[in-house]
């Protein structure tokens, strides 16, 4: 074959995708892709508010940029409140007509009604004394905040879901929402594992929960290892779960939530805090971000440093 229409059919061959596509569409942006490691935390903010001192629940907001959802915990009412990225308070919106006994967590995510809405789900189901008989989520819209006035004072009526454990009194400080919607409890326990829960999307009560998942999360005989914090990617393929010491990443792309106990992991370098109780990602969906009890407390922020 003559040396020049080699030389043509190399250009072709090298330029050409193997699979026939067009190259332009093979090579995705970093920011489309997972995050596989962080920087260790920095003070992003600290809380403005000091009777703000016993935050449990965090979220990034999916409706308004640079906002943050918090809620305090136990002794509290079913208040949540609004935080820009300077600590600052925005506003407030009451759950009104329920009560809250022990509120120890805040997720967000799809309604589970076919809409584009986003909910927000707050977990009453904190039991450190593992007397309560059954436990409620609280679920409201998620307001659009751009043209409220600042402070704002909304109140909205939740719907609630009452439900039980097969196993009896469980105490939790976690929850989250998978992709469509349905909510996991993950338990607080002193035995060294985390148990899994899941309930209902659509909300009719009261209900048993499902365990689907067991979890072991360090030794036995103590506190240092309980989960007192969690958030799920919104695809439903990242966890974190915090305790008051540390915070892990696991992969759940391949089995989601049930396989958990079998997902790679890699640990997180929080800041430091007297009690660690939330973690969440931010609005990127790539950098993480917690708070702690404590008054006028530091809002912590890891950013993405590579993705695979």
């Amino acid at each position: 074959m003559p040396r020049l229409v080699l030389s043509l059919v190399a250009v072709l061959l090298v330029g050409c995708p193997a699979d026939g596509s067009d190259d332009d569409d093979t090579t995705a942006s970093s920011e489309d892709r997972p995050c596989s490691s962080w920087s260790p935390a920095v003070s992003l903010a600290t809380v403005d508010d000091g009777e703000l001192d016993e935050i449990s629940g965090l979220v990034a907001s999916r409706r308004t940029s640079g906002v943050f959802w918090v809620h305090e915990d136990s002794g509290s009412s079913p208040v949540l409140t609004a935080l820009d990225r300077a600590g600052r308070t925005l506003g407030t919106l009451t759950l009104e007509g329920v009560g809250a006994l022990d509120s120890e967590d805040l997720a967000l995510g799809s309604c589970a009604d076919g809409t584009d809405d986003w909910c927000l789900v707050l977990g009453d189901f904190g039991d450190n004394t593992l007397t309560r008989t059954d436990y409620s989520l609280f679920r409201v819209r998620e307001p659009d905040l751009a043209d409220e006035d600042r402070p704002f004072d909304l109140s909205l009526t939740p719907e609630q879901l009452v439900y039980t454990y097969p196993e009896g009194s469980q105490n939790a400080e976690a929850l989250v929402l998978e992709p469509d919607g349905v909510p996991v409890v993950i338990t607080k326990r002193e035995d060294g594992d985390a148990w899994l829960y899941r309930l209902p999307a659509v909300w009719s009560g009261p209900v048993a929960a499902d365990r689907v998942a067991t979890l072991a999360m360090g030794p036995t005989g103590g506190l240092v290892d309980t989960v007192t914090g969690s958030d799920l990617s919104p695809d439903g393929d990242r966890l974190l779960l915090r305790t008051y010491t540390y915070a892990r990443h696991y992969d759940v792309s391949d089995d989601g939530l049930d396989g958990v106990s079998q997902a790679a992991t890699r640990e997180l370098l929080v800041g430091a805090e007297l009690q660690g109780e939330t973690i969440a990602w931010d609005d990127d969906e790539r950098s993480v971000l917690h708070v702690g009890e404590a008054e006028n407390a530091t809002l912590w922020h890891l950013e993405c440093t590579s993705s695979p």
